[in-house]
């Protein structure tokens, strides 16, 4: 399974942004030569990366400069939804509702991730269920940073008060992840 490089620029960023470039060197010194030499080089957006460097990175970024629980993760994936807000996505998010954002986010997965798929199913005016079906790799880490997306686009397009909490993982052993995405 790749991402897009964009996936990791946002990742860089969230880190020098919030830590500044001694953390960022602290963490990639932590990392493994090839995780550190696709960090070192310079990052193409539209090109395709191995998810599990992109895993790795993650969860070292947690791992040394958060609580080692994830919660760096969930920031990072906040920040991330921040940057699509400026850039890649804005139209939607000036047109869309929650609802809206979180069905069409199929298109977003696709566009950062070469495998699996998103169901959404909206039971409730104030609720959502974000299902990634039939990817090749994942990982905690990852899925952390996708509650974190979930939760700020939510807010981003309207939702006070947003939650989004990963209720079924492949990590511990469900056919897919799934996110129920709540908001006021």
């Amino acid at each position: 399974m790749r991402i897009r490089g964009a996936t990791l620029e946002m990742t860089v960023s969230f880190i020098k942004q919030t830590f500044g470039e001694d953390k960022f060197a602290q963490v990639l010194a932590g990392l493994e030569t090839a995780d550190r030499a696709i960090l070192s080089s310079k990052i193409s957006s539209s090109n395709w990366y191995p998810f599990r460097s992109y895993a790795r990175i993650l969860t070292a970024m947690d791992d040394m400069l958060g609580n080692a629980d994830g919660s760096l993760c969930h920031k990072c994936g906040r920040y991330d939804a921040e940057y699509d807000l400026n850039s890649l996505f804005k139209i939607f998010y000036k047109k869309g509702s929650p609802h809206f954002i979180i069905s069409n986010a199929m298109f977003v997965w696709r566009t950062f991730f070469d495998s699996g798929r998103v169901e959404v199913e909206k039971p409730g005016d104030k609720t959502a269920y974000f299902r990634v079906h039939g990817a090749d790799e994942y990982a905690s880490s990852v899925c952390r940073e996708i509650e974190g997306w979930l939760e700020k686009t939510t807010e981003l397009s309207g939702g006070r008060n947003a939650s989004a909490k990963e209720t079924k993982c492949r990590v511990h052993g469900d056919k897919f992840c799934e996110y129920v995405v709540q908001w006021e």
